[in-house]
């Protein structure tokens, strides 16, 4: 139904009354994530009780990809654009290009940061993550495991959802770290307690680019390296460089400016800095996102020592393999309950994604 409205919206919506084929244009984030799998099918259902013709486009999880199906779809001069778009704000200059050459543009569960589209069709997210904390905190009474929600980073779906989660939350529950209640009311008290971010966004929110390799791993342990505001820069200089090359950074130098490294380089260094903290609590969102293949494989080989070392890894992840491949326990939830839990290696990719569409799985 959440496909089939705006359909009905393209077809009353339209300016001329015409004989042709009504054309609409549907653009996903990825068929790796089930809900879409779900949305493109009902589509052609839906496209065929219409009388209309669905053109389809997958963005294989890549921003610019989506943006570049946009502006072939304007090409095209399609009636329509439905589209949920993978963040709130990059597909917005392409959406807008649409709708000034007079095609009309549906947002679909995820919303894009204009009011030029013809209608946003989708849930509560925000009520959802309500729902979804208030439903942990009553089944686990306090105590428990921790369960990893899974959500695409940016899109509007995923941010409304955790606030909603985190309003609810921060109000209920404990924070036992090895055996002792700990309150955290800011980043320092998170620091303080060994907890260290590693966000999504390391560009805008943990790299400072225009700093050196020595100055940006050093910005969360410089009251452990100084004494009387005075800063032990030989003993600091003399750490970083240990972990910096032990992590297997490649810089030229510790002066070298981190807006000249590669990605996977550039999320070496955001690490050292916090392996230099040492925390008890790692928590890293998208760790691998805009990196090659080859980076990825050492930031997983950095994510293990971390766990072997006896430190907490809380990973988020969007990508389906990159879950069942390094988590040492996956749950399933389906509509409010968990319908299925493994360890690393018992389930596959397929299982996961007819759990978590409650599909029956076929006998064997």
């Amino acid at each position: 139904m959440g496909v089939l409205l705006p359909s009905m919206a393209f077809a009353a919506g339209r300016r001329e009354a015409t004989t042709d084929e009504l054309r609409i244009g549907m653009l996903v984030p990825g068929l790796q994530f089930p809900f879409f799998v779900t949305m493109r099918e009902k589509a052609k259902a839906a496209a065929a009780e219409l009388g209309a013709q669905i053109i389809f486009a997958d963005a294989l999880n890549d921003e610019a990809k989506q943006t570049a199906d946009i502006e072939n779809f304007i090409a095209q001069g399609l009636d329509g654009i439905l589209i949920s778009p993978m963040t709130t704000d990059a597909l917005v200059p392409a959406i807008e290009q649409a709708v000034a050459a007079g095609i009309l543009v549906v947002t679909v569960d995820r919303k894009a940061n204009t009011d030029k589209v013809l209608v946003q069709v989708g849930a509560d997210n925000v009520e959802g993550g309500r729902t979804a904390a208030c439903y942990i905190i009553e089944k686990l009474g306090g105590s428990g495991r921790v369960i990893q929600l899974e959500g695409a980073p940016g899109a509007s779906a995923a941010i409304d959802r955790k606030a909603g989660f985190d309003e609810v939350m921060a109000g209920s529950g404990r924070i036992l770290l090895r055996g002792k209640e700990v309150t955290t009311r800011s980043t320092r008290d998170a620091v303080s307690c060994g907890v260290g971010l590693i966000p999504e966004e390391r560009k805008r929110r943990e790299s400072v680019l225009g700093l050196s390799v020595f100055e940006n791993a050093s910005l969360v342990v410089l009251d452990r390296f100084s004494r009387v505001g005075v800063l032990k820069l030989r003993e600091l200089g003399t750490v970083i460089k240990q972990i910096v090359t032990g992590i297997g950074a490649k810089t030229p130098h510790m002066c070298q400016q981190v807006r000249y490294l590669s990605g996977g380089n550039q999320q070496k260094v955001v690490l050292s800095k916090w392996f230099i903290r040492n925390c008890d609590v790692y928590i890293l969102d998208e760790p691998t996102r805009g990196i090659d293949v080859g980076a990825k494989v050492e930031i997983y080989r950095l994510m293990q020592a971390l766990a072997k070392r006896g430190a907490a890894v809380i990973m988020v992840s969007s990508e389906l393999l990159e879950v069942l491949n390094m988590s040492d326990r996956i749950e399933v939830v389906y509509d409010g309950r968990i319908v299925k839990g493994s360890r690393r290696g018992e389930a596959t990719e397929e299982q996961i994604m007819h759990q978590a569409l409650g599909i029956a799985e076929a006998a064997s």
